[in-house]
């Protein structure tokens, strides 16, 4: 079988979760020993290689993005005879022959009214009449929790059996680090002194971290000399966050990491006392799970898919009540006995999360087996 997959996620590096997925899949794959291979095509050449089984095609930028979409596409997909195409987000080619599976990892320019308030007039029509179609298209539709296949059965009414899950998978770099020099040194980098808070990842609104913030001088005024580092990348919607940060009575106490390397942030989940995730959106969420995985106790929002992915790993709390995140930080910060347990229950739970079982369940799926 050829494979064919849109590469555009990863054409400028691995920057987001469709793509770390879809990479982590590639280099599984290009692992691999079996007659199948991979067709990748692309509006740039792919900064990584993956294998003699893999093949890169590239089709410069056509004027709009759908027009790439659906006139480009289909065109390559015809010349380099396609048995199946693989969309790792839910834009599909719709003038081709060739079966679909699609992804929609979560319907939140729909369903979370910060974003779709923020979003055109041409973009609120495209998310709901074109995504249909699209999804309505494609023969499978791959997501990535529950949660996410009840929103998308329940907003395109597609059958439910047409909707699989496979959780995503962790990389194996997230491991606890057993050496404390690496992580003093990480520490030192970024002015950080125990105990402290972690947060990682972007800080978009349905991130939620100014309520973070909120909480964190509550627990200030339970815990003395306890910081807040946020690592994630200083985007556009970070300047939200900075003024939060600097009308804070504990602005001193907060550091704004900015984005940090994957060892970086690998010693960060290890040196935390508690890491913290107060998303009011996610259709999967992987942080909670890498600080899982690092053997790091986690509070968490329990909101749409991360009960399920967390189970009872973790202490949830309202994302919306600072002073219950509040209370749940001060418990993990003062019981070391609780602290235990969750890195106990955290470490185990990350298992069940692991990259080779991601890939295996895509693969079957892509081969038809599910």
């Amino acid at each position: 079988m050829v494979i064919g997959i849109d590469a555009r996620e990863i054409q400028h590096g691995v920057n987001t979760g469709i793509g770390r997925a879809l990479d982590n899949f590639l280099r599984w794959f290009g692992a691999l020993d079996d007659e199948h291979r991979c067709v990748l095509f692309s509006e740039a050449v792919l900064p990584a290689v993956y294998g003699p089984r893999i093949t890169a095609v590239v089709a410069p930028p056509f004027l709009a993005t759908p027009l790439w979409d659906q006139a480009i596409l289909p065109r390559l997909v015809r010349k380099h005879r396609i048995d199946l195409f693989f969309s790792p987000y839910y834009k599909v080619p719709l003038f081709t022959s060739a079966p679909i599976v699609s992804t929609i990892f979560d319907l939140m320019y729909i369903f979370y009214p910060v974003r779709w308030k923020g979003t055109g007039l041409f973009s609120r029509w495209y998310y709901r009449v074109f995504g249909g179609v699209m999804a309505a298209k494609a023969a499978v539709i791959f997501t990535c929790s529950e949660y996410s296949k009840g929103e998308i059965v329940r907003f395109y009414r597609v059958p439910a059996e047409k909707v699989k899950v496979i959780h995503l998978g962790l990389s194996d770099s997230y491991r606890p680090i057993g050496d404390a020099a690496t992580i003093e040194t990480v520490k030192r980098k970024f002015g950080i002194a125990s105990p402290y808070l972690l947060y990682t990842g972007n800080f978009k609104p349905h991130k939620n971290v100014s309520t973070l913030i909120d909480a964190f001088e509550k627990v200030c005024g339970a815990a003395a000399g306890v910081q807040l580092v946020l690592a994630g990348d200083r985007d556009r919607y970070f300047d939200t966050v900075d003024r939060r940060i600097r009308q804070s009575s504990h602005a001193a106490a907060i550091i704004a990491a900015g984005q940090v390397s994957l060892d970086e942030q690998i010693a960060l989940y290890c040196g935390a006392a508690v890491f913290v995730f107060p998303s009011l959106y996610e259709g999967f969420g992987y942080p909670p799970l890498e600080a899982m995985a690092c053997g790091t106790p986690v509070v968490s929002s329990d909101r749409t898919s991360l009960g399920e992915i967390i189970g009872d790993a973790a202490l949830k709390c309202n994302p919306t009540d600072a002073a219950a995140m509040a209370e749940q930080i001060i418990a993990v910060l003062q019981d070391a006995d609780l602290r235990r347990q969750l890195s106990e229950r955290g470490t185990a739970r990350a298992q069940a999360f692991t990259n080779a079982l991601f890939c295996k369940g895509l693969y079957a799926l892509l081969l038809g087996r599910r």
